[in-house]
């Protein structure tokens, strides 16, 4: 009986090698979790390296919240709960929710203070803010529909 072409590719294969590719592979990898599964330390140096950084983000944007401490007294309510925010390839943000009650409040109080000429929501924000954020060195950079995202002297 002859060989089919799977067979004869089957044992054309290296044993030793495929052995010792699998060795790589298994040896390479956490299977401790039972969702994921992640590369060890010390395979990649440079994914370590990003893991270090990515360890160090929250420390570090708590920090550069905790230097805008007198900024954010300075503003209005809404705009006390902030959160830091890294976007890769695009930078630092401070993170401001518009689903808190602080913000529909103050947005409510906008629009009944003869606000309601302007356009829409990112013109009101632009003409009740602009002022607060110019004097502290703060911008809106853009909004989404639940966040505003802004930078200042520490997220630039």
């Amino acid at each position: 009986m002859e060989d089919c072409e799977l067979i004869a590719s089957y044992k054309a294969i290296d044993r030793a090698k495929l052995s010792t590719l699998q060795s790589l592979i298994v040896n390479s990898l956490d299977l401790g979790g039972k969702t994921k599964i992640t590369i060890k330390s010390e395979v990649f140096s440079e994914l370590d390296a990003l893991r270090q950084r990515y360890e160090d983000l929250g420390p570090l944007m708590t920090k550069k919240l905790q230097t805008l401490r007198g900024d954010i007294k300075q503003m209005p309510a809404f705009m006390r709960k902030m959160r830091m925010m890294m976007i890769p390839g695009i930078g630092y943000f401070t993170v401001v929710s518009k689903s808190d009650q602080a913000y529909i409040e103050f947005l409510n109080e906008s629009l009944t203070q003869e606000l309601a000429t302007c356009k829409d929501e990112d013109h009101i924000l632009e003409s009740l803010l602009s002022e607060t954020l110019e004097r502290l060195g703060w911008k809106i950079c853009f909004l989404s529909e639940i966040e505003i995202y802004l930078q200042n002297r520490v997220t630039a």
